[in-house]
This record gives C-alpha cells, sequence and structure tokens, in this order.
C-alpha cells in the first residue's frame, strides 16, 4: 500500500518532510476554535494584530543599511577569540568549511597588522561571518544578533560586487557556504536557504569538487587541499540535503552527479604544508572530520528518503518506507559503536555538540519516514510501527535540543513560565537550536518532535475514550510543558514569530482538556482561555524588546579608519549594479515562506483574518 506524499498551498508543494504535513494531522483542533479567533471582536485576534505590529515595528529596528560596504572593524580582541572559539567548537565540528590552523594563522596574524597595512578582504568577510555563526552560541539570548545581522550584511554585499570569474575559488566557496549557515542561523533570508544550497551545489560542480581527482592529481596537489576540495564537497551536499528537507523540497541531487569520494579520517594538524604524505588515521579514532564522514557515508540512504518524501510524484509503500527505515538504523548503529569505541580511547576527544547533532539529523530522517502513514494508524494496526518509530524519533530529537533545561520546583502562580532552572552547565547545541532561526534545521526538527509527541497524546485520548480516565504517558505530557518554555526562550533570543508558542500552547490545553473528560464546549473555552494567556505572555516579551531595541552593541576594535575606509566598496559603484545584487538569489516573500506562518484547515489552510492577521514579521 503507497501512501500520498505531501500538501499544495498556494500553487506551491511541499513534501512529507516539511512540518506543513503533519498540522495538517490537527484539524479538529482548528475546527473547534475557528469562528472564535476570527470575529472581528475576538480579544484573541486584537491581541495577535498587535502582536504583529510589534513583530513588524521591532524588525525595522533591526533593519541593516544596504548596501553594507566592508568595514576593518571587528569586535575587541577577548570579545572575537570568544566568538570564534564557540563557531570552532560548534557548526565547524558538524561542516567541515575551514583548514583550522591555517584560519588561526591568519587570525592571529590580522591582530598583528602595522598601520600601513591593509587586512586582506576575503579572509576579513570570512572571518565575520565566523563571529556571526559563533554569536549565535555566546549567550542565552543572541544578545549580539545587531553586530551578526550587520557582518552577515557586508558579506553580502562583498559577494555581490562583480567578479564571478575571479571568485571561482576555495575560499571563495568557503565564504558562500559561511554565508549560507550564517543566513540560516541569524535569520536573513534563511527560508529560501533551499534555493541558495542550489546555487552552492552549481557552483561546486563548476569548480569540479564533484569529481574523484585523486589519481589526476596525485603528485600535484597538495593532501590539504584535496581534502578541503572533499570536505567542502560534503559539507555542499550536506547543506543541499538539510535545505530540502526543511523546505520539503526536492534535494535535486542525484547519486550519479558525482564520485567524489569521502574524506580522509584527518585531524587539521595533520595536513600542514610540510607534511608530505599524511596518513589518515584508523577509523575507531575520534578526529575533527569523524562526524562529517559518518554524515556523508549515511548521505545515500538520506537522499533517497528525501526524494522518497519530497519528489513530487513520489508513492513509496509501506514495504519500500520499512527498507529505508531498517537501512538507516543498521547504518547509524554502526556509526554509533564506533564514536563509542572513539569515546574509550579518547574520552575528551568526541564533543557533545556534534554527536548531539548527529543524533538528530538522523532521527529526523528516520521519525519523517513513517510521518505519511500517521493518518492510516489510527484506523489500521499494520502501520503500528510507524508510530512507535515516529514517537521514539521524536523523543531522541527532543532530548538533544533542550536537554539544557532542567525542571525547577513549579511556581505558585498559575501559567507561569517561571518554573524551570538555568542549567548548570553550558549545553551549546541547545543553544544553536534555540537562537538560531525558526527555518533552520535543528529548530524545525525540535518543534516537529512536538507536533509528534502532541499527535500521539492525542491517539492515545482516543483509545481510552470509553475506558474511564485518560492515563497519558508522563514523559510525552512533560515534554509539551517543555516545548512551551523552549518556544518562549526562542522569543527571549530575539525571535519574532510566536506562532509555534501559540500552537503548542493550544495543543496543550486541548489535551488536558480532553484528558480531563471536559466536554466540547469546556474543551472550546479552555483552548480560548490558553491562546489568551499565550499571547499576553507573548505581547509583553515583544513589547520588552521593542522598548530595549536593537541588541547590544559591542566593544570595536577598529584598524586605521583611512584604510577601513579602502575596504570598502564605494557605494556609488555598487548602486550601477545593484540589478546584481546577489541578494536577489536570497530574496524570498516572507509570508510565503516563513516557517511558522501558517496553520491549518480541514480545506488545507487556514487563512481566516485571526491567522493572516498574525505574528511573525512579513
Amino acid at each position: 500500500m503507497a501512501a500520498g506524499r505531501g500538501v499544495t498551498h498556494k500553487s506551491r508543494f511541499f513534501g512529507s518532510s516539511h512540518w506543513l504535513t503533519t498540522i495538517m494531522l490537527f484539524r479538529d483542533l482548528a475546527q473547534t476554535v475557528a469562528t472564535d479567533l476570527s470575529g472581528e471582536n475576538s480579544k484573541a485576534l486584537t491581541a495577535m494584530r498587535r502582536c504583529k505590529a510589534l513583530a513588524r515595528e521591532i524588525k525595522t529596528q533591526r533593519v541593516q543599511v544596504w548596501p553594507a560596504p566592508l568595514t576593518a572593524v571587528l569586535p575587541a580582541k577577548n570579545l572575537s577569540d570568544e566568538l570564534v572559539d564557540s563557531y570552532l567548537d560548534t557548526t565547524e565540528t558538524l561542516y567541515r568549511v575551514l583548514h583550522i590552523p591555517s584560519f588561526r594563522r591568519d587570525y592571529d596574524s590580522l591582530w598583528l597588522l602595522g598601520p600601513e597595512t591593509v587586512p586582506d578582504r576575503a579572509f576579513l568577510v570570512q572571518l565575520k561571518l565566523v563571529l556571526a555563526i559563533g554569536a549565535t552560541t555566546y549567550d542565552d539570548t543572541f544578545s549580539l544578533r545587531s553586530s551578526a545581522m550587520t557582518w552577515v550584511y557586508e558579506a553580502r554585499t562583498y559577494l555581490s560586487e562583480p567578479g564571478t570569474k575571479s571568485r571561482l575559488g576555495l575560499q571563495s566557496l568557503q565564504i558562500s557556504i559561511l554565508l549560507l549557515i550564517a543566513q540560516e542561523a541569524v535569520g536573513i533570508e534563511g527560508h529560501a536557504l533551499w534555493i541558495a544550497a542550489g546555487t552552492l551545489v552549481r557552483t561546486a560542480m563548476h569548480m569540479g569538487l564533484h569529481r574523484d581527482t585523486a589519481d589526476q592529481y596525485a603528485t600535484s596537489r597538495p593532501r590539504l587541499v584535496h581534502e578541503m576540495c572533499l570536505r567542502l564537497w560534503g559539507t555542499v551536499l550536506e547543506l543541499a540535503l538539510q535545505s530540502s528537507f526543511v523546505a520539503g523540497k526536492p534535494p535535486l541531487v542525484s547519486l550519479d552527479d558525482f564520485d567524489a569520494p569521502c574524506p580522509g579520517n584527518f585531524d587539521d594538524d595533520q595536513l600542514m604544508p610540510e607534511l608530505k604524505e599524511p596518513l589518515p588515521k584508523p577509523d575507531e579514532q575520534f578526529t575533527q572530520t569523524t562526524i562529517p564522514i559518518a554524515l556523508r557515508k549515511m548521505f545515500p540512504l538520506r537522499l533517497a528518503v528525501a526524494k522518497m518524501l519530497n519528489d513530487t510524484n513520489a508513492q513509496a509503500t509501506y514495504e519500500e518506507t520499512q527498507k529505508l527505515d531498517q537501512g538507516l538504523r543498521d547504518m547509524y548503529k554502526d556509526v554509533f559503536r564506533k564514536l563509542a569505541r572513539a569515546k574509550l580511547l579518547s574520552p575528551a576527544a568526541a564533543p557533545r555538540f556534534d554527536t548531539n547533532a548527529l543524533d538528530v539529523i538522523v532521527h529526523r530522517y528516520i521519525s519523517s519516514l513513517h510521518v505519511p502513514f500517521l493518518d492510516k494508524v489510527q484506523h489500521d494496526t499494520t502501520y503500528a510501527f510507524s508510530r512507535q518509530a515516529t514517537v521514539d524519533g521524536a523523543l531522541r530529537i527532543w532530548r538533544a535540543t533542550s536537554s539544557s533545561w532542567q525542571r525547577g520546583p513549579p511556581s505558585m502562580g498559575a501559567g507561569s513560565v517561571n518554573s524551570f532552572a538555568r542549567p548548570s552547565t553550558v549545553d551549546k547545541f541547545c543553544r544553536f537550536t534555540r537562537c538560531g532561526s525558526s527555518a533552520a534545521f535543528f529548530r524545525s526538527a525540535a518543534f516537529h518532535a512536538n507536533l509528534t509527541v502532541a499527535l500521539e497524546l492525542k491517539t492515545q485520548l482516543r483509545e481510552q475514550e470509553s475506558l474511564g480516565p485518560a492515563m497519558l504517558r508522563p514523559d510525552l505530557l512533560s515534554v509539551l510543558e517543555d516545548a512551551k518554555y523552549f518556544a518562549l526562550k526562542c522569543v527571549d533570543a530575539g525571535e519574532l514569530n510566536v506562532k509555534g508558542y501559540l500552537f503548542i500552547c493550544l495543543i496543550t490545553a486541548q489535551i488536558h482538556s480532553l484528558q480531563h473528560g471536559m466536554d466540547q464546549e469546556e474543551v472550546r473555552h479552555a483552548i480560548l482561555k490558553a491562546v489568551e494567556d499565550a499571547l499576553d505572555v507573548c505581547l509583553h516579551k515583544l513589547e520588552q524588546m521593542r522598548k530595549i531595541g536593537p541588541n547590544r552593541k559591542v566593544p570595536n576594535y577598529s584598524f586605521d579608519s583611512t584604510y577601513a575606509t579602502a575596504l570598502a566598496t564605494p557605494v556609488e559603484m555598487i548602486k550601477s549594479y545593484d540589478a546584481q545584487m546577489y541578494d536577489v538569489m536570497f530574496q524570498s516573500s516572507n509570508e510565503a515562506m516563513d516557517l511558522m506562518n501558517w496553520m491549518i484547515t480541514d480545506e488545507g489552510t487556514m487563512d481566516g483574518p485571526f491567522w493572516v492577521g498574525g505574528m511573525g514579521p512579513r
């Protein structure tokens, strides 16, 4: 038996990996309160419009000057050091972009430049993107957001300059990759990542990174260059695949398109120019490339999953789904065993960030495989395994993305959001998920996990409907409570779209009401109260955000202003080729592509005034 794939919204098709297909399973929630939430006299509708206005006002405060000419202004060295370390300890462990010793050498040299020396423009752009990405895990509130946005806009301006042919080099590709990651993390046109990732794939192919050239350049090309090409190609593939999954679009990559192998299991200090023929370390030894290699080896299976879910005419059978599921599980077990052995050999070598990220990535693919069959679970026990697989995957994802926040003693105030204790140790992966854009892969994975858990709880309620008071799994109930707080922490970190928080509050209220045996009218009133309470919390937070204004500026170090000006592209020249601007490639309609912009009714969309007039900048 085959399952239908995806939904169509306003002429656009979204495959089953998109969270929209899971939202469709909550049609009854929309039907319960649709009339109450769409009337012009609705208190909730008024509050949502106010949230919308505040979000627009805050977004206006954050607007950067465009074009943003490149300057030699950097944060003070101690802060720059922290941001660089933050990037290298997190994102770089997952997406290999830089050769770390070379980058650190150039970074240290930058601070030793004399007043007569102009910093290299390309490296300065690269560094600013590293700082922007590192800022997402600097603190819990993304206090450097304003500076990070400035650095990203400077990089976009730099890449919009003429001279495309001269930019087809490894450093230029590194900058383009970093820009893509930074835009997703900071929330600048991050919703168009799939479009930009496709451009990256074609750029890398044009440079020949997709071919296996080991024999051709065995003697003429240093091992460092060869390995960097393989690493960059692996990163480009990973970004293309992840963006496909978030956008619910076809990956547009085929295994027949390339024959470049996995990179070698090298630490970066093995790939120094003075080392002629370094040998890769054994597979069981953890290196700075272990996790990217694991992702690259699982790429064919994950690509098959993305194609099955997101190709327009895909109609996979349940048997094919189970086969892919088993293949992914078997491969991940093998990877997990190797990681366990590596940790035994060097316990401090395997950082938590990339192993957590790997766990989320794999279980996002496994759980998404079964989403098309969840609607059938209610009526056919044939698909019971899909139910178990999605719930188990959701719990694994949620524990990885939110494990740094532990519940404290409950507050005396009803509905208080302050009943959580601050973590004693910083979990940078959780911070990366929380502070990143709502369109980012890991944030969307966390949201999808919340929806899956809520759906399971509703299924349990339906099964126990005539058996007396419902006994729901407490671990699943705690996920929903934690999810509300997690969503609020995202707002504290600068997220302007509060629909994620609102929707979780709606679902939680419905589940608690049904659990206590309320009738339909009582359930409706409970949901309406939850909406109003949630909007009060959101309004308070957005009001505070507006009063504070753009996030704090950082203490800067500027190389002499006379040559800071020399670094900048003249504004007059930029305006002359405005039609060629690189940002056109990233331009999108926020109204059309905002990750939290839709709520669904039985017709497929909830286009009533309550939702369309709701939160989130457009």
